[in-house]
């Protein structure tokens, strides 16, 4: 079973016992981008990372070990309600609500009906506030602005905008990585996207941020699990 096979699986059995589990992660990528499944932009994936809500965390435990999955039984005791990793042959690493990495972010709402994975712009935004961005990033990033224009149903990019207008910390990181992407793979929308994001009105709280910049960190280190 290929690994979108696996993730694709676990969601079904999911709805059937009314649980919404949505994929996001380079496997999301590969579900929405057909660039992200052929060179260039093709790359291996570890795990199989998902969204879902916090108060259904016992029955998305009792979800997992029912298809084979082993719990991470101290992380996911530490980290109940926020955090589960389970694994089998592939590691499944759930998030409940909220995603925190370099940033934090309520994906809660993004939990669509009738969808395998978070919505296109939420998964460009976990990609882009990776401080350390890797090529797998940087593919999986790739093949979106690829393969898909800026509108609500493909990129979403005044989402974007009025995030970075109103937080500096989210204006640095983004613009940052914009900047790596094109450098990688070359794209006029990411090209864009970062012009447009730089020449947004800015909020007085951004201004106010900025005036301190980088001497200040602007973002968490992630733990490494």
């Amino acid at each position: 079973m290929s690994q979108t096979e696996a993730a694709l699986r676990i969601i079904g059995e999911g709805e059937k016992v009314g649980i919404r589990l949505r994929l996001f992660g380079g496997v999301a990528f590969k579900v929405l981008c057909p660039s992200a499944n052929k060179p260039p932009l093709y790359r291996t994936n570890r795990d199989l990372d998902f969204m879902a809500r916090r108060e259904n965390f016992k029955k998305v435990d009792t979800l997992l070990r029912s298809l084979g999955y082993q719990p991470r039984k101290v992380f996911n005791a530490l980290n109940a309600g926020e955090r589960a990793i389970y694994s089998n042959n592939d590691k499944v690493d759930i998030f409940y609500d909220t995603f925190r990495m370099c940033h934090t972010f309520n994906f809660r709402d993004s939990l669509l009906p009738n969808a395998y994975t978070l919505p296109l712009t939420d998964l460009i935004i976990t990609k882009l506030q990776v401080i350390e961005i890797t090529e797998a990033e940087l593919k999986d990033l790739s093949a979106a602005f690829e393969d898909f224009d800026f509108s609500k149903d493909g990129i979403d990019g005044m989402r974007i905008i009025e995030m970075c207008r109103k937080d500096w910390g989210l204006f640095a990181t983004f613009t940052r990585s914009l900047t790596t992407i094109n450098a990688y793979h070359p794209n006029p929308k990411v090209v864009k996207l970062k012009e447009m994001i730089e020449n947004a009105p800015k909020s007085i709280g951004w201004k106010m941020r900025s005036k301190i910049g980088e001497k200040a960190k602007w973002y968490e280190e992630p733990e490494s699990v």
